[in-house]
């Protein structure tokens, strides 16, 4: 196909449309990619996300995709699609800020499905038992007073759920309120924004155990979601976007007490923490850290260097990038914090490590706590895990299969498809060739096609390797005998793409192909040239990127040939290859359709006159529309005489165009909304008429 097509361009063609067919049980390639699964823990056992080549077949295998977050917790994720070369990962397409949110323009697969050449996507089997209710788990409140800082006034909050508009919410807070009590304040302001069920649905609940505020939109598929943009209400309740986790050791030693000397005589030591679900493993050499017995400098190189060590570990997720850790002198005490409030998981805790006992992280120790917010979507679990492949060079799409079509299928293809094409005019089908006995089912079925279009031909290719230099082979291949049915020989050898001198030097230096992909670029190259009342033969048919051609024929096998409609590709000294013939298959059978140009010269008029004349369609069919009808087409009918489509030497002797009442039409034809014109044209090959007929509705009702 690609050298078909390469031949086709060099020779003069202008427009091809590539038709892709494939068998049953073809397959795409594809990789499930697993969604993220509940919050903080594993990824969901099935996929949340399918992608797939956009076509079937085994060319798919060479794509490779990658699923890029700029945090493991984000909402939004990349996707890029590329392939590999020299083992890189080149890119070949990339979409950004994708969603998982069907309401959302950046939804992942109405993006991607619209946008990409090479990718499609659809969700996976998890995805619709695994769409959630959405919350937001405000930060722990302080205690016991959560809110001494309430002034008794009404206080503000902007929210919106399920991706409706901001909505502002007041609430009367005072310092001695019971935080149930504002729970339900909360949540009947939300629930009077209106009688949606988006707002008589969302509930708010407050966790005396845990000091948190959370609310909650209830499931509506992809579209569930929470999103407070702040206000004085939300700060002093602790859901605003800023709040993150952190926690404080307890007090590591006395003022006059240094602990540098522990913290040294450790020599290597460990430290593992989880930060929003994020487990990282540190491993310090404390002699490097130049500790002295001055606590406060001690605790503060101390802290430094696990904050360097954790942001190290980040691999592009905010909640590590951001990470801090800090000494506080005066209470001798450490504290961490999460870089991220963005984040699904909120939390620090310190797991294990000899350096924790030293820190005052311990478990025993009883350290406080202060969990940030977290936000949960509807899509939360279905959005796919961070997914980059092995060395980051994405992962290998997979499974791609393309079964060899049959010819029903190509009869479907031709009856729901390639019909609606009306400009197509010449078909040739690479690695479909005549066979040496009996029939191409294939080929069978494109001529059916072209013969029931009667607007384009088909060019057909020998059978490989088959010297026809006597008119009996020809004829014991039994070739079909259509007007619209083209056939030349022999093949051709043409450069070899793969061959390389350095690279691939075993690899033939050319190749043989079909020759009905040259053949229809010449006829392209002719009609643009001269028309295609001209043959696409003779010593301007030079065809290029011709090596060599498989069998040579001379004046006696062209003898023999060219009376069978078989075109011969020849070598003739000072012209290179050309084309020696221009007739169809169709020249015993039906010899006033023996030639080329005059087949394709009365598809053009055909077709020109059929497209120009759609204005007649529901005009009063009487005399001013024949009369009408007559002018229009005898005036693009002599534009061809003057271009010298015709023989004759006036107008008169070229064409004629008729449509009348009592010549071309019945008063019965009249009556079933019929206009019939006839047009008559004289080709330059044969002399004689050929007659057309064309046959157009008026008066029609929708």
């Amino acid at each position: 196909m690609g050298l078909a097509v390469q031949s086709f361009y060099l020779n003069g063609g202008g427009a091809a449309y590539i038709c892709r067919l494939a068998g049953e049980g073809s397959e795409a390639a594809s990789t499930a990619i697993n969604g993220e699964g509940g919050a903080g823990g594993g990824s969901l056992a099935d996929a949340g996300l399918v992608i797939s080549a956009s076509n079937v077949g085994d060319w798919g295998n060479d794509i490779y995709v990658q699923i890029i977050k700029p945090d493991a917790d984000a909402e939004l994720f990349d996707l890029v699609a590329g392939h590999r070369e020299d083992g890189e990962l080149v890119v070949d397409e990339a979409f950004s800020n994708l969603s998982m949110n069907a309401d959302s323009t950046d939804y992942a697969l109405t993006r991607v499905n619209s946008e990409s050449t090479l990718l499609t996507l659809a969700l996976g089997s998890a995805v619709e038992a695994n769409y959630q209710a959405a919350s937001l788990v405000g930060g722990a409140l302080p205690d016991p007073n959560p809110f001494a800082a309430a002034t008794g006034n009404p206080m503000l909050m902007n929210l919106a759920i399920n991706g409706l508009q901001t909505e502002q919410i007041s609430v009367t807070v005072t310092p001695g309120d019971d935080p149930g009590d504002v729970a339900s304040a909360l949540e009947d302001a939300i629930q009077a924004l209106g009688p949606q069920d988006t707002y008589q649905t969302f509930s708010v609940s407050w966790s005396g155990a845990a000091d948190r505020f959370t609310l909650t939109a209830a499931e509506d598929d992809s579209l569930a979601s929470v999103e407070v943009f702040g206000g004085d209400l939300a700060e002093l309740l602790r859901l605003t976007s800023e709040d993150t986790a952190s926690i404080t050791g307890a007090a590591v030693a006395p003022a006059d007490l240094p602990f540098a000397t522990s913290v040294t005589a450790l020599g290597v030591t460990n430290l593992a923490l989880s930060v929003d679900g994020h487990d990282v493993s540190l491993s310090l050499d404390t002699a490097e850290l130049n500790l002295t017995s001055n606590n406060d400098t001690a605790g503060a190189a101390i802290a430094l260097a696990i904050q360097n060590a954790v942001r190290a570990e980040a691999s592009g997720r905010e909640s590590l990038a951001g990470f801090s850790a800090s000494y506080d002198a005066g209470a001798t005490q450490f504290s961490f914090s999460s870089g991220s409030s963005a984040v699904r998981v909120s939390g620090i805790q310190v797991t294990d490590g000899d350096l924790a006992n030293i820190l005052g992280m311990n478990a025993a120790d009883n350290p406080v706590a202060t969990p940030g917010r977290q936000r949960e979507l509807g899509t939360s679990r279905v959005i796919p895990v961070e997914s980059l492949g092995l060395l980051e060079q994405g992962v290998q799409l997979i499974d791609g299969v393309a079964n060899t079509p049959s010819a029903a299928e190509y009869n479907a293809f031709y009856a729901n498809v390639l019909r609606k094409v009306r400009d197509v005019s010449i078909i040739v089908l690479p690695g479909n060739s005549w066979p040496q006995s009996g029939t191409n089912p294939i080929i069978t079925e494109t001529l059916a096609h072209c013969e029931n279009m009667r607007n384009r031909m088909l060019i057909l290719d020998p059978p490989p390797g088959l010297e026809l230099d006597q008119a009996t082979k020809v004829k014991s291949l039994g070739l079909p005998t259509s007007t619209y049915t083209v056939f030349y020989y022999p093949w051709v050898s043409v450069a070899n793409p793969s061959y390389d001198a350095d690279r691939n030097p075993t690899a033939p230096k050319t190749v043989a192909i079909a020759p009905s992909s040259l053949a229809a670029g010449q006829w392209a190259r002719t009609d643009a040239r001269r028309g295609v009342w001209k043959a696409p033969a003779g010593v301007e048919t030079q065809l290029n990127g011709v090596a060599a051609l498989q069998f040579a024929a001379e004046d006696l096998e062209q003898d023999q040939l060219n009376p069978l409609g078989v075109n011969v590709i020849r070598r003739l000294p000072g012209y290179s290859s050309v084309i020696w013939g221009s007739r169809t298959l169709a020249t015993k059978a039906s010899p006033e359709w023996r030639y080329v140009p005059v087949r394709r010269t009365a598809i053009f008029i055909e077709q020109s006159i059929y497209n120009g004349i759609q204005w007649a369609v529901f005009e009063p069919n009487d005399e001013p529309l024949w009369g009408a009808l007559r002018g229009n087409i005898s005036s693009f009918m002599n534009g061809l005489f003057r271009a010298g489509a015709f023989q004759g030497a006036t107008a008169d002797q070229a064409y004629f165009v008729r449509c009348k009442l009592g010549d071309t039409m019945t008063q019965g034809d009249i009556d079933r909304g019929q206009v019939i014109v006839q047009v008559g044209f004289a080709p330059l090959k044969p002399a004689e008429f050929v007659i057309i007929r064309i046959q157009q509705k008026v008066g029609e009702q929708s």
